[in-house]
C-alpha cells in the first residue's frame, strides 16, 4: 500500500510540475506577445534592405513634413488609458481615421494619406494603446482598440462636426477597425471601413504563427494565455474578435489582402469577407506579403480605394441600427 501511494505522489508531482511548467510558458509567451515594451517598430528592422515597413515609414514620414502646418496633436481618455492621435485638418466634414498594425507607428499608415486628403479627408491617424505616445501596459490586438477607434469616431464626430467617418486598418490595425465595426456604440457617421490584412481572431493568428514558426500546439499555452489574459487586462483572444463582430457590420467593408501573405494566411480574409454581410470584396493582391500590398500594386491600391469611396459617395449615413453621439457616451472623451 505504501508503495501504491508513493507512486500516486510521484505521479502527483510530476503532474503538477508539468501544469507550473506549462502554465509559466504560457504566462511568458503571454506577455512576449502582449505586453508594452520598448522593442523599435518593425520599420526599424534591420534583418533586411529590402524592409517594406522602413519605406512606408519614410514615405510617411514626409507626407507629415509635408503637412506639419495643418497638424494637431489629439488627446483622448478611454477606460482610463490616455491615448494621442495626429489630425491633419484642411477644413473639410468628412474624415479618415488610420490605425496602424502591431509594434508599428502612425507615420506608417500616413504612407497612403495622400489618397484620402487629396479627394477632401482629414486625416487622423492614431496610436494604439500600448504604442509610442499613447498610455496602456498591455497591446491588446484590437480588442480594447476597436472600442478606442469608436470612441475616436465619436470625438471627431462630436468635437469636430464631422459628417463621414471611414476607418481604415491594416494588420492589427485591420483587426481593431473590424472589431470597431461590431461596436453598437459606432457613430453613425462613420460610413465605410477598409480592412487591409486582418486577422480572424487573436487565439487564430497566434496559434498559426506557435505551429508555423515554432512548431508549438495552440492547446493548452493558448488556453492558459487566454486565462491571464482575462485576468490581467481583461481581454479575450477568442470572444469579441474581428470575425465575430463583423458580423454586425452595418456599413460597406473593403477587405485587402496579399495573397502571397506568410504571416496572417490569405484564407483569414476569406473568412472574414464571408462572415460580412456588408463586404465590398476583397482587393487581392498577387505577389505582395504581409501589409505591403500598398506597395506591390500601387496602383491598383490606389484605385480599389478610390472606387471604394465613390461607392460611398452617394450613401447617406443612416441611425437605423447604430447609436449616434450622445452626452454620456463623451463622458469618457476628455
Amino acid at each position: 500500500m505504501k508503495k501504491i501511494w508513493r507512486v500516486i505522489g510521484g505521479v502527483s508531482a510530476f503532474t503538477a510540475g508539468a501544469a507550473a511548467s506549462v502554465s509559466g510558458i504560457s504566462y511568458w509567451m503571454f506577455n512576449q506577445a502582449v505586453k508594452r515594451n520598448n522593442k523599435p517598430p518593425v520599420s526599424a528592422a534591420k534583418d533586411s534592405e529590402e524592409n517594406p515597413f522602413r519605406e512606408m515609414y519614410q514615405k510617411g514620414k514626409e507626407w507629415a513634413a509635408d503637412y506639419k502646418e495643418v497638424c494637431t496633436r489629439l488627446t483622448i481618455v478611454n477606460q482610463g488609458v490616455k491615448l494621442v492621435g495626429y489630425y491633419y485638418d484642411q477644413g473639410s466634414e468628412k474624415s479618415v481615421i488610420f490605425v496602424h498594425g502591431y509594434n508599428s507607428t502612425y507615420l506608417e499608415r500616413l504612407n497612403n494619406a495622400s489618397l484620402y486628403y487629396e479627394r477632401g479627408y482629414n486625416v487622423l491617424a492614431v496610436i494604439c494603446r500600448g504604442h509610442g505616445e499613447s498610455a496602456g501596459a498591455y497591446r491588446t490586438m484590437g480588442y480594447w482598440d476597436g472600442r478606442d477607434v469608436a470612441c475616436w469616431a465619436r470625438y471627431l464626430a462630436a468635437k469636430h462636426g464631422q459628417k463621414k467617418i471611414i476607418l481604415d486598418g491594416v494588420s492589427m490595425g485591420g483587426a481593431t477597425v473590424l472589431t470597431a465595426a461590431g461596436d453598437e456604440r459606432l457613430p453613425h457617421q462613420v460610413v465605410g471601413i477598409v480592412s487591409d490584412c486582418a486577422y480572424t481572431a487573436t487565439h487564430d493568428i497566434f496559434a498559426y504563427q506557435l505551429k508555423k514558426s515554432m512548431g508549438i500546439p495552440a492547446f493548452p499555452f493558448l488556453n492558459i494565455a487566454e486565462w491571464f489574459g482575462r485576468k490581467i487586462c481583461g481581454m479575450s483572444t477568442i470572444q469579441g474578435s474581428p470575425i465575430e463582430s463583423v458580423e454586425k457590420a452595418k456599413v460597406p467593408v473593403l477587405f485587402i489582402h496579399g495573397v502571397d501573405d506568410d504571416f496572417v494566411p490569405y484564407e483569414m480574409c476569406r473568412q472574414l469577407q464571408k462572415a460580412c454581410p456588408t463586404a465590398r470584396g476583397i482587393f487581392s493582391v498577387k505577389g505582395a506579403g504581409h501589409a505591403d500590398s500598398c506597395l506591390v500594386d500601387p496602383e491598383g491600391y490606389k484605385n480599389a480605394i478610390e472606387e471604394f469611396l465613390d461607392s460611398l459617395d452617394n450613401v447617406e449615413n443612416t441611425e437605423e441600427g447604430i447609436h449616434t453621439v450622445s452626452e454620456d457616451m463623451l463622458e469618457e472623451i476628455k
